[in-house]
C-alpha cells in the first residue's frame, strides 16, 4: 500500500503541489486523504461513498451519532475548496475501536468488508433516530427462490441486499474480457444446491436456488469477486486469497436489470399434477443506471495490494447520460492524496479498466435516454408476452387437472356401478336358490 511518484498516462491531466497533492481544482469535493499506514482501502471507498450525491447531500446536515457526526464532518470538510488533503483518522480510529480484530493498524483489509461494516454501522446509528438513510439509498431487494426439480415445490425468501457479488464464470479463461452484465446474469441463474439440502416436500435432494430481484435500489453496487481462496499447504490446510486479473467490461450509461429478472417460475412441469405455488412478479419500470464511481484493486493478493478510486464529479445540472465523456461531469482519479482529473477526450473506459475495477457504483438514472426508449418498449412486450404465455399454460393446466378429475370420477362412478350391478345378480341368484 505505497504510494509513490507515478507516471503521468496520456489524457490525464495530473494537478499536484509539491507533496503531490491536488493544486488548483476548484470544483469542491476533490479533496485527497492521506495515507495514514495502509488505509487506501478506507480513503478509496469514503471517496466512492461521498461521491454518490444523496450520500454528499444528506451529509452535510450535523448529526449527533458518533459514527455519523465523523462521516458528516469528512463530507463537509470536502466541499469546502480550501481543503486539499484531509484525514479520515477519526473514522478509522472510531470503526478499529469497534471492530477490534477486524481493522487491525498497520494490515491492508478488503475494501468491500469495510464498505459493507461502514454502512452497517451508520444505518444502526440512523435508524435510531428513525432516519432510513442508508436503507432508502443502497437498499434493494430479492427473492432467495429454491424450487425442486423433481415434485416442483417452490420457498420464497425476501432478502434485503446492499451489494451485489458478481463471480468470474471462467477463472482460468483470461483471453476474452469479462461483460458485467454477463456475471450478473450468472448470479441470476439457477444453481444446484449440494446432496445436504433436501426438498421440504419430497425430501430429496434435487434443488436449485435462483435470485430474482423484486425492487432496484437507487445506488446499486457489484463488487467483482477477484479474490479466490487457494491452498498454500497442504499439510497445514492453510489457505491465502490469491487474485483474479480478468479485464471487465462494464457499461458508463444506459445498464438496465430488469430483464435479468425472469418473470417465470422455475418449478418443474414434471409429472407433479400439484398447483405449482405463484412466484411474486417484480417490478417492471423504465429505470437504468449510469456509473458514478469505480474501486480498484492493484498488486496480487488483498495483503500486498493498493487500492484507488474513480469518480464523477457530477457539477453540472445537464443530463446527457449516453457516453462516459458526457457533460454530466468529470471523472477523477483519487490515489491517497493525489488527485487527477481525467481528460474527456481520453479513453476513459479503458483508463480505468487496465486498473482492474473491484467494486462498482451505480446511480438509477431519472429518465430513459431516448436512444433506448425503442429497446425498453420492445423489453416491456416481452414481458408481456412472457406474463400472457405463463397465463395461457397455467389455463391449460388447470383444465387438463380438471379433465383428469372428471374422467377420474367417471371411472370411479363406473367401478361403483358395476359393483351394484354383481350385487344384485348375487341377491337374485340367493332369492331363486
Amino acid at each position: 500500500d505505497s504510494v509513490g511518484e507515478e507516471e503521468v498516462d496520456e489524457g490525464e491531466r495530473e494537478s499536484r503541489g509539491s507533496r503531490g497533492e491536488r493544486e488548483d481544482l476548484p470544483v469542491p469535493g476533490l479533496c485527497g486523504f492521506r495515507n495514514e499506514g495502509n488505509t487506501c482501502f478506507v480513503n478509496s471507498s469514503i471517496q466512492c461513498l461521498v461521491h454518490c450525491p444523496k450520500v454528499a447531500f444528506e451529509f452535510h446536515k450535523d448529526y449527533d451519532s458518533p459514527l455519523a457526526k465523523r462521516f458528516g464532518e469528512v463530507v463537509q470538510n470536502m466541499w469546502n475548496p480550501r481543503n486539499k488533503v484531509l484525514s479520515n483518522g477519526q473514522i478509522i480510529q472510531w470503526m478499529r475501536e469497534k471492530h477490534k480484530n477486524q481493522f487491525v493498524k498497520g494490515s491492508e483489509h478488503d475494501a468491500q468488508e469495510f464498505i459493507r461494516t461502514f454502512l452497517e454501522d451508520i444505518e444502526i446509528e440512523l435508524h435510531m433516530n428513525s432516519d432510513e438513510l442508508v436503507r432508502e439509498a443502497f437498499s434493494g431487494e430479492w427473492l432467495s427462490i429454491i424450487s425442486c426439480k423433481k415434485c416442483g415445490h417452490e420457498s420464497n425468501t425476501r432478502e434485503i441486499f446492499y451489494d451485489i457479488p458478481l463471480s468470474i464464470p471462467n477463472p482460468r479463461d483470461t483471453s476474452q474480457a469479462l461483460m458485467l452484465e454477463t456475471s450478473l446474469q450468472h448470479f441470476l441463474s439457477p444453481e444446484d444446491l449440494s446432496s445436504q439440502y433436501k426438498c421440504a416436500k419430497c425430501t430429496l435432494s434435487t434443488c436449485q436456488r435462483r435470485f430474482q430481484i423484486t425492487k432496484n435500489p437507487n445506488l446499486l453496487v457489484f463488487c467483482i469477486k477477484r479474490f479466490q481462496s487457494s491452498p498454500t499447504s497442504s499439510s497445514t490446510n492453510s489457505y491465502s486469497a490469491t487474485k483474479l486479473h480478468h479485464s471487465i467490461d462494464f457499461p458508463f450509461s444506459n445498464l438496465y436489470i430488469n430483464h435479468f429478472s425472469p418473470h417465470q417460475s422455475l418449478q418443474s412441469k414434471s409429472n407433479s399434477k400439484s398447483k405449482p405455488k405463484p412466484t411474486p412478479k417484480p417490478q417492471i419500470s423504465n429505470e437504468y443506471y449510469h456509473l458514478i464511481g469505480v474501486i480498484c484493486h492493484i498488486g496480487e493478493s488483498l495483503s500486498t495490494g493498493h487500492y484507488i478510486a474513480y469518480c464523477l464529479q457530477q457539477n453540472s445540472p445537464k443530463s446527457d447520460l449516453t457516453n462516459p465523456n458526457s457533460n454530466l461531469g468529470e471523472w477523477y482519479k483519487f490515489n491517497d492524496s493525489y488527485v487527477s482529473s481525467l481528460s474527456p477526450s481520453s479513453n476513459i473506459p479503458a483508463i480505468i479498466s487496465r486498473d482492474e475495477p473491484y467494486i462498482l457504483f451505480y446511480e438509477k438514472t431519472p429518465k430513459i435516454p431516448p436512444d433506448q426508449k425503442s429497446n425498453d418498449d420492445q423489453k416491456l412486450n416481452e414481458a408481456k408476452e412472457e406474463e400472457e404465455v405463463e397465463e395461457e399454460v397455467n389455463v391449460e393446466e388447470e383444465k387438463d387437472a380438471g379433465r383428469e378429475e372428471r374422467e377420474e370420477e367417471e371411472r370411479r362412478e363406473r367401478r361403483e356401478k358395476e359393483m351394484r350391478e354383481i350385487e344384485e345378480e348375487e341377491r337374485e341368484s340367493m332369492d331363486i336358490e
